[in-house]
């Protein structure tokens, strides 16, 4: 069956032991003609979970959320606008039924790229000479009757789809865009076990994921169309310390863009995290100081042993206990911090999840030479500026690279909208999915690079 018929927007309800749960089933269909998509508890969070395993089968329809346990089976009928089908979760299994809302799409981003493009958009599949894993992804070439200079966007940890799709945005697909239109390729890709990709994230060291993000480079490398003088990676959040690993390791990247990077290790990270984003939400002193010890034992707790919580579980449980003792109010604001520590919660046996925490980007930044932009909002919570930039600018430095910029863009949150706060909270109230200033300074520089790269050449 085409699944053209299924995608949109689709209500279900599941009721479990009393109570009721709202779930929104977000599909969309790739130009392969493959089904992804997203899920939402809009009564919990704002945020979405990427579905790992879409299929239609005549009218077999089912997905899983690995991470989650998760599995759905549910048979479709286009006709009656229904899935009906059963829900189950860690063996648990419950009734759900999807009824197709009026929506179109969850939400109507004026930002996200749709066609006729005036580019070249290609779907594409390609492995890593250093795994057996193929990787699912989409290039975007200008229309040019000579090479041209390409990049490789990398997102941050975690299953991602190679969109970055988050709260409805797709921030990789307005960048590729925009990067497309000025006369740049870009392959941007879905992670392990995410959309067409094979292989599972739980699996992974970062290493093994710094890989994934050399193949694209190694791919691009074979296209007749790229100037593989002119290849360089675009890495958002850990993402840009995948690419820092990658183009420390080999030859070959002619420039490195990081966008929201980290500059200290995970562990460590974590503190300044929930800081920033307490404070913009505006927590009272004590749940903040509760919050922030929570986060700083989650730290050391996933760098001991994330499977066992490092010994830390009972000092866990209490700093929880206390935070649930919190006013409404309190917990409201809490709602839209973000939910950091459970992406690290569903891989708690994973290589990479250790690896995030304990490698320190500094070292790595200074075996780096060549240029390199690090941009990030001034109300970036997950990495705050004030703590992350200083870092990535005094490794750079030590590591004699002379064609570096450090960008710091006012009022721009983590993903570089236009924001007020910052909180990853917002990011489902804006409808912005990246400012013209971010897209303007990243391609500029990216073309400036190249062209002065071209220019040494000759």
């Amino acid at each position: 069956m085409d699944g053209a018929g299924i995608t949109g927007v689709w209500q279900g309800v599941i009721k479990a032991d009393g109570e009721v749960h709202r779930v929104t089933l977000d599909l969309r269909q790739t130009s392969s003609g493959a089904v992804s998509g997203d899920l939402y508890f809009p009564d919990e969070s704002y945020q979405p979970a990427p579905l790992t395993v879409v299929t239609l089968r005549d009218r077999d329809f089912e997905f899983k959320l690995a991470p989650m346990d998760v599995t759905y089976e549910g048979k479709y009928s286009e006709k009656g606008g229904r899935i009906r089908g059963d829900w189950t979760l860690g063996g648990y299994t419950v009734p759900l039924d999807f009824e197709r809302s009026e929506e179109s799409e969850m939400y109507d981003r004026p930002q996200t790229p749709k066609p006729p493009f005036p580019y070249k958009a290609e779907e594409i599949v390609y492995s890593s000479s250093l795994s057996k894993y193929e990787l699912a992804g989409t290039l975007t070439l200008p229309e040019s009757i000579g090479k041209v200079p390409a990049v490789v966007i990398v997102s941050g940890l975690g299953p991602n789809d190679r969109n970055a799709s988050v709260s409805g945005h797709q921030p990789f697909a307005v960048l590729a865009d925009y990067l497309t239109r000025h006369g740049i390729a870009v392959l941007r890709y879905d992670t392990r076990g995410t959309g067409g990709s094979t292989g599972k994230m739980e699996y992974a060291a970062l290493l093994d994921l710094a890989a994934d993000a050399w193949a694209g480079v190694e791919y691009l490398k074979t296209r007749p169309e790229i100037d593989s003088a002119k290849t360089g990676f675009i890495g958002h959040a850990e993402g840009a310390l995948l690419s820092t690993l990658a183009a420390s390791k080999r030859e070959g990247v002619a420039f490195l863009v990081l966008l929201g990077a980290p500059g200290l290790p995970g562990a460590e990270s974590m503190k300044y995290y929930v800081q920033a984003a307490g404070t913009a939400a505006n927590l009272n002193p004590a749940a903040l100081d509760l919050l922030v010890k929570l986060y700083d034992t989650y730290g050391r707790a996933f760098s001991a042993d994330p499977a066992t919580l490092g010994g830390l579980g009972e000092e866990i449980g209490t700093l929880q206990a206390e935070i649930g003792k919190l006013s409404p109010d309190e917990q409201a604001k809490l709602g839209q911090l973000g939910d950091r520590a459970g992406l690290y919660f569903r891989y708690p046996e994973a290589p990479w999840v250790r690896d995030v925490m304990t490698t320190d980007p500094g070292p790595v930044l200074e075996s780096v030479k060549v240029p390199v932009l690090s941009v990030a909002g001034s109300l970036d919570c997950l990495y705050p500026v004030s703590v992350h930039q200083p870092e990535i600018e005094q490794h750079l430095k030590a590591g004699g690279g002379s064609r570096n910029l450090i960008k710091t863009l006012s009022g721009l949150n983590h993903l570089l909208q236009k924001a007020e706060t910052g909180v990853p909270g917002e990011y489902v109230r804006l409808d912005e999915t990246i400012s013209f200033t971010a897209l303007r300074g990243i391609g500029d520089w990216i073309l400036g690079i190249t062209n002065e790269s071209a220019a040494r050449a000759r």
